[in-house]
């Protein structure tokens, strides 16, 4: 049984079939991904996490501003859970001209603490 020819074929055949793979794969990335990220988020859009507390080894709280939205997140190792949604608070600079200081329940780690305390069932 003389393999030789099936060697030849297969050290020919398989390289080309890699780069024909590699080079879709990279097709559909640049074509596919630019347009499924743009799809994802609104315009003008983007996420930035506002702050963090570690509560336990491997469990934290975040909360994180997309979209004029504030969302508060627990995140753990198996993934994040959305707890509570708000409105994005204004920026300092345009409330500290306009309205005087915030009382604490009104500041974000106030009604965070409190929607957390609801989401817990301690209030």
């Amino acid at each position: 049984m003389d393999l030789g020819p099936y060697l030849l074929r297969l050290a020919v055949v398989l390289p080309l079939l890699c780069v024909a793979i590699v080079a879709l794969l990279w097709l559909a990335r640049r074509h596919l991904g630019a347009g499924l990220a743009a799809a994802a988020a609104p315009p003008g859009a983007e996420a930035r996490v506002a702050a963090w507390t570690l509560l336990a080894p491997g469990l934290r709280l975040a909360t994180i501003d997309f979209a004029d939205r504030r969302l508060l997140v627990g995140v753990s190792r198996a993934g994040l859970v959305v707890l509570a949604e708000t409105g994005r608070p204004a920026a300092p600079e345009a409330t500290a001209s306009s309205a005087p200081a915030a009382p604490a329940a009104t500041s974000a780690p106030g009604v965070f603490a409190r929607l957390l305390a609801q989401r817990l069932g301690h209030g």
